[in-house]
């Protein structure tokens, strides 16, 4: 595993909001953090990424603890983090935005390596290259998104963490967000997502968590909890399972398009 996480439990002022959760991810592997709106996902990826100490248990990435390092610190060893609400600078243009991606890893990548990954970002979020200029805030919210995406990636993350980013998205636009974790896995980067949308995010998943009250209270593939009738109506929120005995599970039409969009031998021309 790339990351591991054991009996972790952290929290703000005298409350703690995980309370013991063990989970891990492993190289190259996307996978879904669900739950109800206040479970506890968000501060678990703020955990991670160091915006939330850790008050018990071990994180340890790549063989190594975070506990001592600072996030900056995390983002040089290889984790980005997106957050929540895209947090873009809407005072700074597109490009600068996004080289500040790469500021925490500028000195041990130089100028050139910045450039490249610079070029790497636009090639991936094309409509970006044509909004360089212009200030971020005047974006739509698809194109903040695409923007917060890329600034992660110009630090060339080994993992990367994903908080809600189908949030307030048109259907196009969420198709064209989970197309680009399908861009990420061929890539071999581990995505850790966190999203209430649990039908989209676990069909397309390698394997899932559900988050209950600061807890995990299930794991296994994505498929396996998306099929689960007892999971499904318990704690995911998306009405009654997709496992129907003696029928096909019945998905709706953007699940279907995302399977097939990050189906291995499906990729856009």
């Amino acid at each position: 595993m790339i990351l591991t996480m054991r009996d972790v439990q952290a929290g703000y002022g005298s409350a703690n909001v995980l309370r013991g959760v063990s989970l891990g991810v492993a190289e190259g592997e996307t996978v879904a953090l669900v739950g109800a709106n206040g479970a506890g996902k968000s501060t678990l990826l703020k955990t991670i990424s160091g915006l939330v100490r850790v008050r018990g248990g071990d994180v340890v990435f790549d063989g190594e603890p975070l506990a001592t390092l600072s996030g900056p610190q995390r983002v040089r060893r290889g984790i980005a983090h997106v957050p929540e609400g895209r947090d873009v600078f809407g005072g700074l243009t597109v490009e600068e935005n996004l080289r500040l991606g790469a500021y925490a890893v500028r000195r041990a990548t130089g100028t050139h390596e910045t450039e490249r990954r610079l070029a790497e970002v636009l090639e991936r979020f094309p409509v970006l290259r044509e909004l360089l200029d212009r200030p971020a805030a005047e974006l739509s919210g698809g194109q903040q998104q695409m923007l917060a995406i890329g600034r992660g990636l110009m630090a060339r993350p080994r993992l990367l963490l994903l908080d809600e980013p189908s949030l307030g998205l048109s259907p196009s636009l969420v198709e064209r967000i989970f197309a680009i974790l399908r861009d990420l896995r061929s890539a071999g980067i581990s995505v850790l997502i966190a999203e209430q949308n649990a039908r989209m995010t676990l069909a397309v998943a390698d394997r899932g968590y559900v988050l209950e009250n600061g807890s995990i209270v299930a794991h296994g593939s994505g498929s396996e909890l998306l099929h689960s009738p007892q999971i499904v109506e318990r704690y995911l929120g998306i009405g009654t399972s997709t496992a129907d005995a003696g029928a096909e599970p019945a998905t709706d039409a953007l699940t279907q398009r995302l399977r097939a969009i990050l189906a291995p031998d499906n990729a856009p021309a």
